[in-house]
């Protein structure tokens, strides 16, 4: 299938006017002022973005009947609370490409295991998702002192990524982009886990060129297809596997979370794709888990489950 995924065909909405607006009176005024601008901005966008406001109820409103918690199902309240979520995690995003991340906190579960596979000198992947805040795992990697080169899919958004680029010059050095044409990508990922480093990967959308290597799994209830090329690049290098995640706690404080995948054991080719689809799985289901956790902070506003375009009807989890 050539056809490109759907959330890069949903072009950058927003003007460089308006953000370059946000970013100039966050310099200028600080949090305060900028938040109330930040939930003026977002309030239009919610209003007139229709497929966004349709794709975030559908998620919603699984986790919702997946979470068990009775009460009625999530509405347009609801949803618009979920746009509001991206809009903080931008605005805390902004703060910390202009080097204000002294005003976090960065609470971190799985120190010690991210000190072990750094200490290791194999390099690692670690696989994100669009859940919570990847600029709060680059700003804890940042006061480790710690490299993290990170994989990006920059075409769909070239607005904002190069806004961010011009608040933060230096962290462009440590983007690895993807070229879905081109091997170029892989040998460029290799060459830093051979130098001991940390390739960074979000793992929950179908980039371009990425039709073709897909495993579908069950996530919040239903089958969802996932790509399967940080799995697998991490099963060829021979690589650790390790699951991060940071969420928004409060104004100032993110909880970062980091889990092993997988050791990085030799696989026999035999044995490959299992072993690709066992890591998927094991990745939704720990996308699912903390989605459950705080699902106004998966920020995926398009048909994820494909629902619109004829897959088969959704399944239960077994019990």
């Amino acid at each position: 299938m050539s056809e490109a995924p759907l959330w890069t065909r949903i072009s950058e909405r927003g003007s460089s006017v308006g953000l370059r607006f946000a970013v100039a009176c966050y310099r200028t005024f600080g949090r305060p002022v900028t938040l109330v601008i930040v939930h003026l901005i977002i309030s239009y966008f919610y209003l007139t973005d229709g497929p966004g406001r349709r794709a975030s109820l559908a998620y919603l409103r699984r986790v919702h009947e997946l979470s068990g918690r009775g009460g009625d199902e999530p509405g347009h309240w609801q949803s618009f609370l979920h746009y509001r979520m991206f809009a903080l995690s931008i605005f805390d995003r902004v703060a910390f490409w202009l080097g204000r991340g002294d005003e976090f906190v960065l609470d971190f579960n799985g120190e010690e295991l991210f000190e072990r596979v750094i200490a290791d000198g194999r390099g690692a992947i670690i696989v994100g998702s669009h859940l919570g805040s990847f600029d709060s795992m680059r700003l804890l990697a940042h006061r480790a002192g710690v490299v993290v080169n990170v994989l990006m899919f920059t075409d769909h958004a070239p607005l904002l990524n190069s806004i961010f680029a011009e608040l933060s010059p230096d962290a462009e050095m440590h983007v690895i982009r993807a070229d879905p044409s081109s091997m170029k990508t892989a040998f460029e990922v290799r060459s830093r886990i051979e130098r001991g480093e940390l390739v960074a990967i979000l793992a929950d959308r179908i980039e371009p060129g990425d039709r073709g290597s897909l495993y579908r799994t069950d996530f919040l209830g239903h089958p969802a297809d996932f790509p399967t090329g940080a799995f697998l690049l991490a099963t060829l290098f021979g690589c650790p596997v390790v699951h991060m995640v940071g969420l928004r706690r409060d104004a100032h404080r993110y909880e970062i979370t980091a889990e092993l995948l997988s050791e990085g054991t030799a696989v026999s080719r035999k044995d490959r794709r299992r072993h690709i689809e066992e890591l998927v799985e094991r990745y939704a289901a720990r996308l699912e888990h903390f989605c459950l956790d705080e699902p106004y902070q998966w920020f995926n506003y398009f048909d994820f489950w494909s629902e619109e375009h004829g897959v088969e009807p959704p399944v239960r989890k077994a019990a």
